[in-house]
């Protein structure tokens, strides 16, 4: 009976006590413990069957075990509502060989044609050759993701698309929401020839890494990422009304997360033609070298691939190109520490309008940028045109920056050129402590002309002077047009035969530093190489 009871005290005792705390014996030294919840063990994937029997359970967690050689035309998870759902790690294996063809339009090309909340990580995919003869839209990891992480993803080969449209991304086609992509090389080359049908020209999106790494929370990265590949495109708008857009992009066409694009580059040459068509319009054609706009931010990227651009289409509504991004026109949204030095070279025969940057194309507030790429535009017919070293549009700030690339531009009606901006809509802003030392050219006296900027509005409506302190080497005016007289509000800048810390006193700031091998002023903190 006694031990009935002990044993019965025990058990309550047992029963009552909280989760984390160990019962013991007096005299019994207690140690601390803790709760320690263990994932699920990963299953180890070491050939196509074990890849194939992933689709059992979409949610298990596996690692690759080796190289693998995929089969032809080999796909997983094509079923849109039955997707990837959990990860995969490639410990630094390879998919080798990954093949498909398709002669009819294909909807969702890739390894895995969809994922939602999947992670995929330190994975080689090599030896892609996708060929899309009827168009389509493409991944070579994952056509359509959904809050993915890829990270450490590689990929190398190439890519060929022809038919009515292209929806194609180096590594993934879109990823959506709590979108993570980071650490990611594509060394993909793609070439896509496509056209519109009569109903219309339908929507051409391009990326080396993504077409759309859109993300839209607070949770959603690009970063780290490098497009080697070569991106070349023609575009053969219908005869009819056009899509909603056309975008190429290095890395990314969009990023609409909350956090900067950051670190990406884009090593890779870009080229594109926008064939003529009778009545074709190819609405707003982005073509650049690392994304084409942002709401979250640039910050440290780069282009040094050269980016070549034809529009030969009439009734275009119009064209912006530029090495970095071709938009930053969010508010508050910033570009720091980012360069271009590929070269730029568009020649536009009837788009509306013509936007040209060497590191933006509409730039909202730019600081501690540069461009060293020559920016050549020829505008043959059509519209106006805003062409500058280091932004076509300028609307709001751009302080320590600086251009040393030539910029050209030949055009038929009124258009602006600059060193920094072609055009600027400058209000409670400043354009400030910049130089540009790149020969500035226009073709005719249609065009405005400034070795610092073309032509800038907003002193007046702001009633004080906002565009000073900044410096030029070239010869002609360093402002060639703006929309007042009033000399207190009117631009200042200073003309110097070289851009040392004694000639360009407002370079002397902690941000600038005297480059003995480039024999000028250069930033701190984006060093030229």
């Amino acid at each position: 009976m006694k031990k009935i009871l002990t044993l019965s005290l025990a058990a309550l005792m047992a029963f009552s006590a909280p989760a984390n705390v160990v019962l013991a014996a007096p005299d019994t030294k207690v140690e601390a413990l803790s709760v320690n919840v263990k994932a699920a063990k990963a299953t180890a994937i070491s050939t196509v069957e074990d890849l194939k029997a992933m689709e059992s359970n979409p949610s298990g967690n596996y690692y690759l075990a080796k190289d693998i050689k995929l089969s032809a035309d080999f796909h997983l998870f094509g079923d849109r509502e039955h997707p990837f759902k959990g990860q995969l790690d490639g410990k630094g294996h390879k998919l080798t060989g990954y093949t498909y063809k398709s002669s009819t339009w294909a909807e969702n090309v890739g390894i895995f044609g969809y994922a939602n909340g999947a992670v995929f990580k330190n994975i080689s995919v090599t030896g892609v050759d996708i060929d899309l003869q009827a168009g389509g839209r493409s991944g070579t990891l994952v056509c359509e993701a959904t809050s993915c992480t890829f990270d450490q993803i590689k990929t190398a080969g190439k890519i060929s698309v022809k038919g009515e449209a292209a929806y194609i991304g180096g590594i993934v086609y879109s990823n959506d929401k709590n979108a993570v992509t980071k650490n990611c090389v594509n060394d993909i080359d793609i070439t896509v020839n496509v056209k519109g049908t009569d109903e219309g020209a339908p929507a051409c999106d391009v990326g080396g890494i993504a077409a759309l790494a859109s993300g839209s929370t607070s949770k959603s990265v690009l970063q780290n990422c490098t497009n080697k590949g070569t991106i070349k495109v023609n575009y053969k708008p219908s005869d009819g009304w056009g899509g909603d857009g056309f975008s190429v992009a290095g890395v990314a066409t969009s990023f609409f997360g909350k956090k900067a694009v950051k670190n990406c580059k884009n090593t890779g040459a870009v080229t594109c033609t926008i064939d003529k068509a009778a009545e074709g319009y190819a609405t707003q054609a982005k073509i650049t070298g690392v994304i084409g706009e942002s709401n979250g931010g640039i910050d440290t990227c780069s282009n040094t691939g050269k980016i070549t651009v034809n529009c030969n289409v009439s009734n275009a509504t119009g064209i912006n190109v530029a090495g970095v991004v071709g938009e930053t026109t969010y508010i508050g949204t910033k570009m720091v520490k980012s360069f271009n030095t590929g070269a730029i070279t568009v020649t536009a025969n009837a788009p509306r309008s013509t936007v040209v940057g060497g590191v933006a194309g509409v730039a909202n507030d730019i600081t501690q940028s540069y461009n060293k790429g020559k920016v050549t535009v020829n505008v043959k017919s059509g519209g106006d045109a805003a062409v500058g070293g280091l932004a076509g549009q300028a609307t709001a700030n751009v302080q320590n920056c600086y251009n040393t690339g030539a910029v050209s531009l030949s055009a038929k009606k009124l258009s602006y050129v600059g060193g920094l901006a072609g055009s600027a809509s400058v209000f409670d802003q400043y354009i400030r402590y910049n130089y540009s030392t790149g020969k500035v050219t226009g073709s005719s006296r249609k065009v405005f002309k400034g070795q610092v900027l073309g032509y800038y509005t907003g002193s007046y409506d702001a009633q004080k002077r906002n565009v000073y302190d900044n410096y030029y080497t070239g010869s002609g005016k360093a402002y060639g047009g703006q929309d007042f007289t009033w000399k207190p509000y009117m631009g200042t800048a200073k003309k110097v035969s070289a851009i040392t810390a004694g000639n360009c006193s407002k370079l002397a700031s902690k941000l600038w530093t005297y480059s003995s091998k480039q024999k000028r002023m250069i930033l701190k903190n984006n060093k030229e190489k």
